[in-house]
């Protein structure tokens, strides 16, 4: 069984590749609610799978995780889309 806390701490890009072949949610977020505009948490935020989306439709997304090395993956993702 994996240690969460060492996969979330020292294999963000390992998890940030598998993560990535599971679909897109946002299309069926949108089916629910409209996100332009909207301010958003994201909780559990990960390596940025909703929030980068989101982020670029929303008027505004605050991403929250345990994981620091996480959020620094989303910043650098987020300063390089602008």
């Amino acid at each position: 069984m994996p240690n969460h806390k060492h996969v979330y701490k020292n294999e963000v890009l390992q998890y940030d590749r598998m993560i990535s072949k599971q679909p897109n949610l946002l299309p069926h977020i949108e089916k629910i609610v409209a996100v332009e505009g909207l301010d958003i948490i994201d909780i559990g935020a990960g390596t940025g799978r909703l929030t980068i989306p989101l982020a670029q439709t929303a008027k505004s997304v605050l991403a929250l995780d345990q994981s620091p090395e996480m959020l620094s993956l989303i910043a650098t993702r987020l300063d390089q889309l602008g």
